[in-house]
C-alpha cells in the first residue's frame, strides 16, 4: 500500500486570472499526528491492549518501528497497517492495483529519484504533483520537493507543459502568495477602472 497528501487538495488557491495555470513545487509538509499508531489502532479496534503491550516491550529491545513490529507479530496485516498510517497522518491511502500514473506526472520526476525514494509519481493535478510513496517520512517528502522544483524547471518538463498552458514556478509557498497578492491588486484596479461595483 502506498500513500498520498491528501491536505495539499485542502489548499483553496484563487482562479489565476490569466489563460495559463501556474505549476509551484511547494511542501505541505506532515500533519502532525492526533494520536499514537497503537492507540489509534486499540481505539479502531484493529488490535487489542495485550498486542499493543507485548509489541512494545519488543519494540525497546528491537528499537523497530511498532508498525513493522506488530505486523512481523502478526497482530496486524499490512493493509491495516498501511491505513493506520493514512489515518493517523492525515493521507490518503491510494490502492497502485486502481490507479495507474499518469505521463505528465512520470515526466516530473526522474526515475533515479523514483527509485531511490521508493517514489511513484501518480498525477500532475493543476498545480499538484500527487506522488506515491511507501514510507512518509518529513525527509522523504523535503528531498520530493527538492526534486519537483528543479524537474518544473527543466526544459523536457517545460516543453511537456506548453501543452497544458502551464507556467512554472519553483519556489518557496510565500513566492506564490506574493504572486497571487499581486494578481489580486492588479485585477482590483481593473475592476474599479471599469466601474465594475461588488454587489
Amino acid at each position: 500500500m502506498a500513500f498520498r497528501r491528501s491536505a495539499v487538495k485542502d489548499e483553496v488557491l484563487e482562479p489565476v486570472p490569466e489563460a495559463r495555470r501556474q505549476l509551484h513545487a511547494r511542501s505541505t509538509g506532515l500533519a502532525q499526528p492526533g494520536e499514537k499508531l497503537g492507540e489509534l489502532l486499540v481505539r479502531k479496534e484493529r488490535l487489542t491492549h495485550t498486542q499493543l503491550n507485548e509489541a512494545l516491550l519488543q519494540q525497546s529491545a528491537s528499537g523497530k518501528r511498532i508498525g513493522a513490529l506488530l505486523v512481523e507479530l502478526g497482530a496486524l496485516n499490512e493493509y491495516d497497517l498501511a491505513w493506520a498510517l493514512a489515518e493517523q497522518f492525515s493521507l490518503e491511502l491510494v490502492d497502485l492495483g486502481r490507479e495507474t500514473p499518469e505521463p505528465e506526472a512520470v515526466a516530473v520526476l526522474s526515475e533515479s529519484i523514483a527509485r531511490t525514494e521508493s517514489a511513484i509519481p501518480l498525477r500532475l493535478d493543476g498545480d499538484t504533483l500527487t506522488v506515491v510513496v511507501s514510507d512518509v517520512t518529513p525527509e522523504i517528502i523535503e528531498r520530493l520537493n527538492k526534486t519537483a522544483a528543479k524537474a518544473v524547471q527543466s526544459d523536457a518538463f517545460k516543453k511537456l507543459s506548453v501543452n497544458e498552458g502551464l507556467v512554472m514556478l519553483a519556489e518557496p509557498p510565500e513566492a506564490l502568495d506574493r504572486y497571487f497578492s499581486g494578481e489580486e491588486a492588479r485585477w482590483r484596479k481593473v475592476i474599479e477602472d471599469a466601474g465594475i461595483k461588488p454587489e
